[in-house]
């Protein structure tokens, strides 16, 4: 299993929706992109197994999230 995969499962565990961005970007690898994240573990083992080294991105909205990004 690879450490994308264990990350996006331990994600997902807290209820969290993510999908798979190209690797080292933060560009979405599906349709849809955030709209289209999700916490079925089923379908995100199906989008890792397809891409191993995708990154991992979570959808803040559903997964009840504030981001706060403080530039120095």
């Amino acid at each position: 299993m690879s450490a994308f995969l264990e990350l996006a499962l331990a994600s997902v565990q807290r209820g969290w929706h993510v999908f798979p961005c190209w690797p080292g970007q933060k560009t979405p690898r599906i349709h849809g992109g955030n709209l289209s994240a999700s916490n079925d573990e089923a379908k995100v083992r199906a989008w890792w197994t397809k891409w191993p080294d995708a990154n991992v991105a979570i959808s803040t909205k559903p997964s009840c999230l504030t981001i706060v990004d403080c530039d120095h």
